[in-house]
């Protein structure tokens, strides 16, 4: 199995304020645009920090949140996303599944299966389906860098 080097960035800025609730929605987000010059989903948000601190100011001394964000870049071409290849014991035959025999009948095999459960008709390939195990989120909304 091939080793995919990741790369860790934590970056810390200064907000106005963040709240808990705020924390809770960032964490465990993937870029919904370019982030850092590279493509969507390739940037998930880790982990989320937050500490109140007194700032000074031109004006005088303010209260903001000091916020430390850990984002991984994941380096492949659908990053975070994960493809699933359509592969089953079990296909749709009127509205129940059955198990796939192929040879010995006491022994269920694997088949191609379509988005709907129903054995595919060419076995040759499977379909994929892509799902995101992580909502996106438009870093730029809220992230300095």
């Amino acid at each position: 199995m091939e080793r995919i080097p990741t790369l860790q960035v934590r970056l810390t800025q200064y907000e106005a304020s963040i709240t808990y609730e705020q924390m809770l929605a960032r964490k465990f987000k993937v870029n919904s645009g370019t982030y850092r010059s590279k493509d969507r989903y390739q940037w998930l948000i880790q982990d989320v920090e937050a500490t109140e601190v007194d700032v000074l100011l031109s004006g005088g001394e303010t209260s903001a949140a000091l916020v430390t964000y850990t984002l991984s870049h994941l380096p492949l071409n659908e990053g975070w996303k994960k493809a699933l290849a359509l592969i089953d014991y079990k296909h749709l035959v009127s509205g129940k599944f059955v198990p796939h025999l192929s040879g010995d009948p006491r022994t269920a095999s694997q088949t191609f299966v379509d988005a709907t459960g129903a054995k595919k008709a060419d076995q040759s390939v499977p379909d994929y389906i892509e799902f995101e195990p992580q909502g996106e989120l438009d870093f730029s909304t809220f992230l300095q860098a």
